[in-house]
């Protein structure tokens, strides 16, 4: 409640004469015509009319000596009618003096103006000072005093007792508005971080589930663009090659699509960082136009770099970003161009005093009207809604490539007009002093493509790799594929092994498996650094999940590598760290081609996203083949080796599964999920595809520590794999295995 403020005529007189205390009532309390005097003095001080009518009257009370005067003070306190102000004499013997009163009395009641009353010089200022402190509410009047003065007093003192409390209930007033205000931006605050963190959450969940999802969609599309490209290198019917160029185009725009919205999550969450580095403009050059060429040439467009003079040989910025870019605006124009040509022009240009490099990506395409050019760079925008459904894409190309472009330190801009084709242009800086640098050779880029493809086919790999891999058909599969690259391989079954062997042996590289028993890969890694192994090594993971790259690293590998494993990039991973001799390669390449493709499939053992739902990972639909052979010959490509894989499978899994049974009976979590990763892989290695399913369910509920539903997972994966190892078993298994490409129940 608001404390009021009213006018205060309450007069305490504290003095020992009677006489003192009727004088001090006649002056201050008065109206007869004795006070006319006064009211005349008053009017003259004041400047005003003389009237009567307008004397105020005090409340005028008395107290004889010091203790009698505080116990008023007190009374009136207590009673909520305080004095607004007291006149005290110095001197009254016995007791306190007026001094001595005055402190005792502020000590209870600050706010009580005072007029001292003495006729003798007791104490000058400064002793008065020192002994009551440097203070605004204390006054002395000399002995006889005036009646205009003392009058004169009463008044001015009243009122500025009056006017100190409303100074002081403003004062209350704008502290309690003060804490009210801060009150409420304090819960302002509490709900904006209660908003943020619910932002960061969802932030994360989202950027969780795109890379879930990515790698949910990512790993069949790997294996589907796999065999496509073994079925490409096949003798096929035109028609048949037609089709397997769709599979390939169509999965590799799928691919295209994943990366893009992860990209497009990455920036918008801040996360995606530019790596600057060398890039040389000519081997830029050369794999743009590699890439692009035959795409044109299917659309019949000409496609064509053109090189302005002056071209710095190389420039200082971020290649694979500066790739993506130029990537996306060149498939861009090919998609929506039908007839002419698809051009890159760079040219080299000064801004502000310093040299930037630009790309003009011209077509001859529908073009853009100018009232929709804006658009295109929106999120999952297209500048016409037919667009889509013509041409496909998600409207995230033009996006990232501007927002990549920022990220470079240059910019993306647009000319078009409709039906007239359009012109994206990118500039970037050099990065570079380019008077410092020797001029571009413009020589034809596709020949100094070719040749540097014709190096790498000639280069034989040598060294001695350690391989990390705990499944023994892995280990088979990986040792004959490094083998016949010339490679020296030894294994390592876990994480404790590979760290003994990496502290008592050589190795130039080490491929490390993250997901295996005893020891991982994340954990082996930072012993051997702790230990000063320098070896490189690069770390194997079907992570999806942002940051999987980043924990490899910081755990101290040298490089990453996803699963599936693309061959390619395997191979120029190898070609980084390991040195190369200028011996024939292409025809070992080609002859283990199937070996590595298997490797790509088989070093993710068949590993499972960690963040797949229960829902998703029991909802695998198995089909009725036990055993594909078709599946497993197309794969393995040698039946001596796939017998050898067999025996393998045949002796690993008798013990694999006395062990999943014990950590089944024991309620281990952490062994079921071990032990049925393990019969996952090995079932995938070998073709057997319900087998492979029945464990990847067990394994879920394992690292979910869901025991209700281990026990019937578990009874479905043993059903399956009797029926494997019983066929398996058998001396004509591969004989009846060709003779009927599938094995089913109905077959056994």
């Amino acid at each position: 409640m608001k404390e009021e403020c009213q006018k205060n005529q309450r007069i305490l007189v504290i003095d020992d004469s009677e006489s003192i205390h009727k004088d001090f009532r006649t002056i201050l309390g008065s109206t007869d015509a004795d006070t006319s005097n006064l009211n005349g003095a008053k009017a003259a001080i004041f400047d005003e009319v003389s009237d009567s009518s307008e004397q105020i009257g005090f409340e005028v009370d008395s107290a004889f000596q010091g203790q009698e005067g505080l116990e008023k003070v007190r009374q009136a306190l207590h009673e909520g009618r305080p004095y607004a102000m007291a006149f005290v004499d110095i001197r009254m013997p016995p007791g306190w003096d007026g001094v001595e009163t005055i402190k005792r009395i502020w000590q209870e009641y600050p706010e009580l103006q005072v007029v001292i009353c003495t006729a003798y010089s007791d104490y000058d200022w400064n002793d008065l000072i020192a002994k009551l402190g440097q203070t605004e509410q204390l006054l002395i009047l000399k002995k006889p005093f005036d009646n205009v003065e003392v009058y004169q007093l009463a008044s001015a003192l009243t009122e500025k007792w009056y006017l100190s409390k409303q100074a002081r209930l403003k004062h209350k007033e704008l502290e309690r508005i003060v804490e009210q205000r801060t009150h409420q931006v304090e819960e302002a605050n509490k709900e904006l971080t209660i908003a943020l963190e619910k932002a960061q959450r969802a932030e994360k969940a989202k950027g969780e589930f795109l890379a879930n999802m990515s790698h949910e969609i990512r790993t069949p599309m790997n294996a589907i663009i796999g065999f496509a490209d073994i079925l490409a290198d096949e003798e096929l019917t035109d028609e048949q090659r037609r089709c397997v160029n769709s599979i390939c185009e169509s999965g590799r725009h799928l691919l295209g699509i994943i990366n893009d919205i992860l990209d497009f999550s990455k920036i918008e969450a801040g996360k995606l960082n530019v790596q600057t580095s060398e890039c040389s403009l000519k081997h830029l050059f050369a794999k743009i136009e590699s890439m692009m060429q035959s795409s044109a040439l299917e659309k019949g467009l000409k496609f064509e770099i053109q090189e302005n003079k002056g071209l710095p040989t190389n420039i200082y910025t971020d290649p694979t970003r500066l790739e993506q870019c130029l990537i996306n605006l060149l498939s861009n124009a090919i998609k929506f161009t039908e007839e002419g040509h698809v051009c890159v022009k760079v040219s080299l240009e000064d801004k502000n005093n310093q040299p930037y490099i630009r790309f003009d990506v011209s077509d001859t395409g529908v073009g853009i009207p100018p009232e929709k050019q804006e658009k295109v760079f929106e999120s999952f925008t297209q500048a016409d809604g037919s667009t889509s459904r013509k041409y496909g894409g998600t409207g995230l190309g033009l996006t990232i490539t501007r927002q990549l472009a920022e990220l470079l330190g240059g910019e993306l801009t647009l000319t078009s007009e409709q039906g007239g084709g359009s012109v994206f242009s990118l500039t970037i800086p050099a990065g570079v002093d380019v008077t410092k640098q020797p001029f571009l050779d413009r020589n034809n880029i596709a020949d100094q493509m070719s040749d540097e493809r014709d190096k790498l086919n000639e280069a034989k790999f040598s060294g001695h790799v350690l391989v990390v891999e705990d499944v023994r058909s892995n280990q088979m599969l990986v040792r004959l594929l490094l083998e016949k690259l010339g490679f020296e391989v030894t294994i390592a079954e876990d994480g404790n092994e590979a760290v003994q062997k990496a502290l008592s042996q050589s190795f130039d590289l080490i491929l490390m498996d993250i997901q295996m028993p005893n020891m991982n890969g994340y954990e082996a890694t930072r012993k051997l650094r702790n230990e000063g192994v320098k070896t490189p090594i690069i770390a194997l993971t079907a992570s999806a999940m942002s940051g999987a790259e980043g924990k490899c690293i910081c755990a101290g590998c040298d490089d990453y590598l996803s699963k599936p494993l693309d061959r390619r990039k395997l191979l120029e991973k190898i070609r980084k760290y390991l040195p190369v001799e200028n011996k024939a390669l292409s025809e070992k390449a080609n002859s283990v081609k199937s070996q590595v493709d298997e490797l790509a499939n088989l070093c993710c053992g068949g590993q499972i996203p960690q963040e797949s739902s229960l829902k998703e990972t029991i909802g695998i639909e198995d089909s009725k083949e036990i055993l594909n052979w078709d599946e497993l010959i197309g794969r393995l490509g040698d039946e001596e080796l796939i017998k050898e894989v067999v025996t393998i499978f045949l002796k690993d899994n008798e013990e694999r599964f006395d062990k999943l049974t014990k950590a089944v009976k024991a309620g281990d979590a952490k062994a079921i999920k071990l032990h049925a990763h393990a019969v996952k892989g090995a079932g995938r290695n070998i073709g057997a595809k319900r087998l492979s399913n029945a464990a990847h369910r067990l394994e879920y509920v394992g690292r979910e520590n869901d025991m209700e539903a281990a026990t019937p997972l578990f009874d479905e994966l043993k059903t399956e794999l009797e029926k494997v190892m019983t066929f398996l078993s058998r001396t004509d298994w591969i004989e009846i295995a060709k003779r009927e490409k599938v094995i089913t129940d109905e077959k056994l």
